[in-house]
Order: C-alpha cells, then sequence, then structure tokens
C-alpha cells in the first residue's frame, strides 16, 4: 500500500492514461470535491440531531470527512490488489488461474486510475483504516488459499453489494459509472475464488490465520457506520454519552445486522465448516449496542 507514484506530470502517466482509455472511460478533468459526492441521506446522517443542528459549513465538512473515508479506502484496495494478484498469479499451478489473476490485476489498475482523481492528494496519503491494516497482512502474511478465501470469497462477495450501494447514491455521473464498472469486475473476481477455493489446500496454520481474519472483519462490522460518527465528532466534537446517541440515531443495530448476514451468507458460498466455531465462540453475528459502538 506505500508504493510510491510517479511524479505528478511524469511523461509515463500518458501511456498509463491511453492504457486505461481503452478499457474505461477517463474521469473528469475537474471532479467535484468530496462533500459533493453524496448526500447525508446516504450515510444516515439526515436523521441524527448533530447533523441536523450543524452549520451549513460544518455539514460540507461532514459529508467531506465521509466521502474521503470511502475514498481512501476504494483507493487503498485497488492498489493493494496490485501486489496481491502479482503474488496469487505467481503461486498459481494452472495456466487459467495465472490468466485470472493476470486479469484481475490488470482490472486492479484500471480502478486505481478511475478511483484516484475523487480523492485530494491521494498520494501523499498513508492507510489508516484499521481495515486497511487487516488487509495488508492478509497480503503479505496469507498463503494463496488463504488469499482466495479471504480476498475472493470474502471480501471481493462483500464488494459487490458496496460498489453497486455506492454507485447507486453517488451524485457524480462519472464516479458512479466508475463504480459500475468496478462492480462488474469484482462480480468476475469472486466467482472465480468460489469455483477455485479447496478447504482441503488448507494448512491447520491457514485455519487458524483465516479464522482470525474472519473475527476482526466481523469486529469491524458489529461496530456499526463509525465513519459517519468519526466524521460528526472530528467535525463537532463529542462526548462518549453523545457518541451513544448518535449510534442510537445512525441506527447502528439494524445497520449491523444486515451486514453480518451478508457476510455469513457469503462464506455459505463455499465449504466453511472450518471457521463455524468462531461465531458461536466470540458472538459475531450479534451487533454492537450503541453504548458499546461508542465505547
Amino acid at each position: 500500500m506505500e508504493t510510491p507514484h510517479l511524479p505528478a506530470g511524469h511523461p509515463f502517466h500518458a501511456v498509463l492514461d491511453a492504457a486505461v482509455a481503452r478499457r474505461a472511460a477517463e474521469p473528469p478533468a475537474a471532479p467535484p470535491p468530496p462533500c459533493e459526492l453524496w448526500g447525508a441521506e446516504f450515510f444516515g446522517l439526515e436523521k441524527t440531531r448533530a447533523f441536523a443542528s450543524a452549520s451549513q459549513e460544518d455539514r460540507r465538512k461532514i459529508l467531506g470527512f465521509c466521502a474521503e473515508g470511502i475514498l481512501e479506502e476504494g483507493y487503498f484496495i485497488e492498489k493493494s490488489g496490485l501486489n496481491c494478484n502479482a503474488a496469487l498469479m505467481l503461486a498459481a499451478e494452472t495456466v487459467e488461474e495465472k490468466t485470472l489473476y493476470a486479469l484481475m490485476a490488470a482490472d486492479e489498475a484500471v480502478h486505481l486510475r478511475l478511483v484516484s482523481p475523487y480523492l485530494p492528494d491521494a498520494q501523499s496519503r498513508a492507510p489508516q483504516n484499521p481495515f486497511l491494516s487487516l488487509l495488508s497482512r492478509v497480503i503479505v502474511e496469507g498463503t494463496m488459499p488463504a488469499k482466495v478465501y479471504l480476498l475472493q470469497v470474502l471480501l471481493e462477495g462483500w464488494g459487490l453489494t458496496h460498489y453497486r450501494t455506492l454507485a447507486e447514491g453517488c451524485r457524480a455521473p462519472a464516479l458512479a459509472t466508475a463504480f459500475r464498472r468496478i462492480l462488474k469486475d469484482e462480480a468476475l473476481h469472486h466467482r472465480g475464488g468460489v469455483l477455485l477455493f479447496d478447504p482441503q489446500r488448507l494448512s491447520d496454520g491457514d485455519r487458524a490465520f483465516v479464522a482470525g481474519a474472519v473475527v476482526e472483519i466481523f469486529r469491524m462490522v458489529q461496530a456499526g457506520p463509525q465513519l459517519a460518527a468519526r466524521a460528526v465528532e472530528r467535525t463537532l466534537g463529542a462526548t462518549r454519552a453523545q457518541r451513544a446517541v448518535l449510534f442510537a440515531e445512525l441506527e447502528t443495530e439494524r445497520h449491523s445486522g444486515d451486514r453480518l448476514r451478508l457476510l455469513r451468507g457469503l462464506l455459505a458460498e463455499v465449504d466453511s465448516r472450518f471457521v463455524e466455531d468462531v461465531f458461536e465462540r466470540y458472538d459475531l453475528l450479534r451487533p454492537f449496542t450503541p453504548e458499546e459502538c461508542a465505547a
């Protein structure tokens, strides 16, 4: 995720732009600011007293922080996909698998070029999101079977709903089109993972690694809409009690419950008996209460 970029204006960018243009439409030369990409209703903020009572300037700041969080996560996911698919291609045992991962790497490169213009100073940012830390660890430490399960089956499966939702709610037509392009590619990536995953290829160490990552992923989802809550707190400040009220207004238990069921369903697409015990042991299917989210 920390691989550097060439300087702006380097002539090689023209080569990349031409390559991307063959596969997808280029983003506009002057994209709208992040605060204009999604409305308050997309994040559930219109139901909160904090947002309703905020000044127009503070509302724009909150929406900007929320949008930047989405874009930053997407930027680093696509950036990390370049290295991940290169590693998977080298580890693949058949020409067909190698071909799939080569094509997936090309897709991630296009996605990165489509998303980057919408994120201010993307190239100078460092990943801060705990999900991105987990993703990096999976890419660096996971074996090929573990990567296929966690990245293609679980996370790219999650991406189908995530990118569809982003596209439907986006107010910038070119970015909505980019998300729909990403969605089509993610569907193929996920289907490839479902067909390639074989639980018999997982060692005992792999199973422990995967189970630990599954617990972390579900815990993040149980914690509710942290992005919106952090944006409000960053702009307006909030005590723990005010954060609890905010999570209640954001309907955190409904929000998390829907997503937990989605994740559980994705694991049901493949033989996931080796992680069944972690759901009950760690109580992973219960959304956190507003008070727990605010802690």
